[in-house]
């Protein structure tokens, strides 16, 4: 299975305009693991790249901005990597920045489910000490939530692996 990725290979299986691509790529909400070195050079991108690209796009089929899709899609993208199904990326706004907290979804019976722990960035301000404690402790406090999103990772990256496999 191929594991390098062309600019032409993206617009392809994910269906997405060449220029729309370009533009989110200059743009800096979506980029590839070895950037382009000018003209007559190519980008290189790798399948976690395609699904950071893939979620984007999706983020932006529900409706959300630019912006915040490229912030949420960057958040999940550090858990692409591992085998989690379902992951939810929660945030939370402090005088001292943003706080966004990615954690799996761990189905425990029927219709009932668990949030592990998971990872946490933390954007704005100095990002001292105290900031980050004040973080975490709102992070676990749901009446402090400003938004929450539940990505079913699984499925997107199976959807993106077969059409990936397409391409051979």
């Amino acid at each position: 299975m191929r594991d390098k990725f062309s600019t032409l290979d993206i617009v392809k299986v994910l269906e997405i305009p060449r220029e729309r691509l370009r533009s989110w790529m200059k743009e800096g909400f979506v980029q590839s693991t070895v950037p382009d070195q000018g003209q007559g050079t190519k980008a290189v991108f790798n399948r976690y790249d395609i699904y950071s690209i893939s979620l984007f796009d999706n983020l932006l089929d529900a409706g959300f901005r630019r912006e915040v899709a490229a912030s949420h899609m960057r958040e999940f993208a550090k858990v692409f990597h591992k085998n989690y199904e379902l992951v939810l990326c929660r945030q939370v706004t402090l005088p001292g920045g943003c706080m966004m907290h990615c954690s799996p979804i761990i189905v425990t019976g029927n219709n009932t489910f668990a949030v592990m722990s998971g990872e946490a960035s933390f954007s704005g301000g100095a990002g001292g000490s105290h900031e980050m404690t004040e973080a975490m402790k709102s992070i676990n406090d749901i009446s402090q939530w400003d938004t929450f999103l539940v990505v079913n990772i699984g499925k997107l990256k199976s959807k993106v692996d077969t059409l990936l496999s397409q391409l051979d």
